[in-house]
């Protein structure tokens, strides 16, 4: 099957059997307060609970993506709260349990390369590479550096298989040629400031309103930015923003079909694109998720009627339900797990269940694998007047 349906961050199936099978998050205040109520020490203690907890729950999440053939998961932003949080100075190294939390971190990556869950992430939208401040701008370096590191301790490979995806997040009242190039040299200077987890990962989206829309992003971060700078990003489309910001050429709105066509070759393996529909067609609520998918994802070909194999993250609301229920499967949890209690994965639990399933096939390579000399697939460049 050409298509993939990948699970965004938590799982609604788990959480209703099991309460406990939910992140635990940290505020600020929380952390202040046990600092001067207790110690400092108190509190980091308290926070690294959480963290080893919030671990420990990946790993459960992923053998039930397994489960239920669901084949690709998106880590949850949120595993570790606080922590790069620059008021408070937290070292990893101070938290009470940052070796169960290491290990945990490799377990996790070892049970999805054994159970062949792919991994991505996608940090929050407050990252912004390309911010005219530079606190705004070093603030994010330094969240994208700790996304690659959490990848680089679930021993996950440093390329776009395993994708770190970000929004550009600045836009412009007058998205002229000279303020987009603009935009996109900001963008490449702090991103020559992350570390090779962060340049070997990092993809981007097209955006719900603004300027980047799939014709900009595909002209600016990916042919302008190799004819600049010899290297071209892959490009996450994301259909509901295209939905809200459609790309135009000469009047007429560039199709679906195309935009899919040019965002799967910038990126040399399948490609993860995003899957959702808007609330409703009411001008406040089309850009908001809705519960669950109104149907299939479609099958989407190249130009040639083959089939694209794409993963597919269901950015809706119930998560899990939604892509079970638009499988017609049945959720299965208890087989599972017959404990309720959260436990570290043990080796021969991966292998008995990994048993029972097929060997997904080696990761397959585009033919038009996009390198710092070429030019991408002809078709999309003459969409894009390029």
């Amino acid at each position: 099957m050409s298509i993939t349906y990948g699970l965004v961050c938590i799982s609604e199936v788990l959480k209703d059997f099991d309460k406990s099978f939910a992140l635990r998050t940290m505020t600020r205040k929380r952390f202040n307060d046990l600092s001067k109520q207790k110690s400092r020490e108190e509190a980091l203690s308290d926070l690294s609970d959480r963290i080893l907890h919030n671990v420990k729950l990946t790993t459960q999440t992923i053998k039930h993506c397994s489960f239920n053939k669901i084949s690709h998961y998106r880590l949850s932003s949120k595993l570790f709260p606080l922590v790069t949080d620059p008021s408070l100075d937290i070292s990893l190294d101070k938290l009470t349990h940052i070796k169960e939390i290491k290990a945990e971190l490799a377990d996790a990556g070892q049970t999805a390369k054994d159970l062949d869950i792919s991994i991505s992430i996608h940090p929050d939208q407050f990252n912004v590479l390309a911010s005219e401040k530079p606190e705004v701008a070093e603030k994010t370096i330094k969240e994208l550096n700790f996304h690659a590191w959490v990848l680089d301790q679930m021993n996950m490979p440093q390329s776009y298989g395993c994708p770190i995806n970000i929004h550009p997040s600045v836009s412009t009242k007058d998205p002229t040629d000279i303020n987009l190039k603009k935009i996109v040299d900001r963008f490449w200077q702090a991103f020559q400031k992350t570390n090779d987890g962060v340049k070997k990962r990092l993809v981007i989206e097209n955006e719900d309103k603004g300027c980047w829309n799939c014709m900009n992003l595909f002209k600016y971060f990916h042919i302008y930015t190799r004819e600049t700078y010899s290297h071209s990003f892959p490009l996450t489309y994301d259909n509901l923003h295209n939905k809200c910001n459609p790309s135009q050429i000469n009047g007429q709105e560039v199709t679906e079909e195309q935009n899919i066509q040019a965002f799967y070759h910038t990126w040399g393996v399948s490609p993860v694109f995003h899957w959702s529909i808007g609330k409703s067609d009411k001008p406040s609520e089309k850009r908001s998720h809705a519960d669950y998918l109104d149907s299939e994802i479609p099958e989407f070909n190249n130009t040639d009627g083959i089939p694209l194999t794409i993963k597919w993250e269901c950015e809706v609301k119930a998560k899990d339900k939604a892509i079970l229920k638009i499988l017609n499967k049945e959720p299965m949890v208890r087989a599972a797990w017959p404990s309720k209690k959260i436990v570290a994965p043990k080796k021969e639990d991966i292998k008995t269940q990994a048993q029972p399933q097929k060997q997904a096939p080696k990761e397959p390579q585009l033919t038009e694998k996009p390198t710092k000399q070429k030019r991408p697939s002809s078709p999309y460049n003459q969409i894009y007047g390029r």
